[in-house]
């Protein structure tokens, strides 16, 4: 009975946190890694990821796709996750991989983001607003 007041915390604090993006952990996600070309060789991200997939989630059959969020920054998707859980499994084994120090050094930013958001977020390109919204319900919980 105390799971529908968790969730109903978590969709007021969405609210309060931004107008834009929705707390929907039930639904489809994908995990997001933002490069900037200036800094990053593309190329060798990719490969990395791609590393990472095959080592970790070869049965899985996660895509990959690359597109430019503006004329400087890389967003590379990986999809497509059922939901939040298994999306932050993925990021929390990826944090914990020797990949991540590769990623660290090329300033990579890394999130979770529901099928729903992705577009607000592509569209409005506001990085900042959806960390602040990502880091407070999808990295500061017990579960």
């Amino acid at each position: 009975e105390g799971e529908p007041e968790v969730l109903d915390d978590k969709a007021r604090k969405a609210a309060e946190l931004s107008e834009l993006y929705v707390y929907a952990p039930g639904i489809a996600h994908f995990c997001v890694f933002i490069a900037d070309a200036r800094r990053s060789d593309i190329n060798q991200v990719r490969q990395t990821l791609n590393r990472f997939n095959t080592d970790n989630y070869g049965e899985r059959n996660l895509s990959m796709s690359t597109i430019f969020l503006d004329e400087r920054r890389e967003l590379l998707t990986i999809t497509t996750f059922p939901d939040k859980l298994d999306v932050m499994e993925y990021y929390k084994r990826f944090h914990e991989s020797e990949h991540q120090q590769f990623m660290k050094e090329n300033e990579i930013k890394v999130f979770a983001i529901s099928v729903d958001n992705y577009p607000v977020f592509y569209q409005e390109k506001n990085l900042d607003e959806y960390l602040s919204f990502f880091r407070a319900l999808y990295l500061n919980e017990n579960e």
